[in-house]
């Protein structure tokens, strides 16, 4: 560090230097390298997000686990099946603890539709 000292010789500021060199400082623009590289950051961030988006849990998917685990309950033989917003039909089946039912939901036309009070 001493050798630096003598190749560089002391050198003192004019006067009000320190504050153009501040002024001069805070007047420039931010380097376009940083500015490509918060883009970058922003591009990559929206990507990936999009992407994982569709894997997201909606309500409809809770209901289907709902009703997944409610259909592979035990049940006895006279339990019906409940279906919301659609029907079901009973199918033989060829062994005798199996059930199969077809089961199809309402358009959406007709399942907004109010249902008469019982």
């Amino acid at each position: 560090m001493s050798e630096l000292r003598k190749l560089s010789p002391e050198r003192t500021p004019p006067p009000g230097g320190l504050l153009r060199l501040q002024y001069d400082i805070a007047a420039q623009r931010p380097k376009a390298h940083v500015a490509r590289w918060s883009w970058l950051a922003t591009a990559a961030s929206l990507v990936l997000l999009a992407c994982l988006l569709p894997l997201w849990p909606t309500h409809r998917d809770s209901d289907l686990d709902g009703a997944l685990r409610s259909a592979l309950e035990n049940r006895s033989s006279g339990d019906t099946v409940n279906v919301r917003d659609g029907a079901a039909l009973a199918i033989p089946s060829g062994h005798p603890n199996v059930r199969i039912y077809l089961v199809q939901s309402l358009p959406a036309s007709a399942a907004t539709v109010a249902t008469p009070a019982q």
